[in-house]
């Protein structure tokens, strides 16, 4: 009998899921259109985007190192979107003009 471990694979599909989510809510909570700036050649929004975008694939990679089990894993990827959400809540209420710069 072949032993295969499915982990790395599951891992994978739902870390892809949770980027897909993260950007989603990112782009929804932000007051610009990133995508259509992004695709307008903006190179600010596009900086700005991708940096964000690293900051949510770096502790969720992270996490999927380091999770003992997927509900585990889920958790950690949970916990990287509400503090990169938060953080981000917490700069635009520090810095209100930071949108219209």
């Amino acid at each position: 009998m072949i032993y295969v471990n499915v982990k790395p694979a599951l891992k994978l599909f739902i870390g892809a899921a949770m980027i897909i989510i993260f950007l989603f809510i990112y782009s929804k909570i932000t007051p610009y259109n990133e995508w259509q700036l992004i695709k307008n050649n903006n190179t600010a929004a596009s900086l700005a985007f991708s940096g964000t975008l690293l900051g949510y694939v770096f502790p969720l990679s992270s996490a999927a190192i380091n999770s003992v089990s997927i509900p585990d894993y889920f958790a950690w990827g949970g916990i990287a979107l509400v503090i990169q959400l938060l953080i981000y809540g917490c700069v635009r209420l520090y810095i209100p003009t930071l949108t219209s710069r």
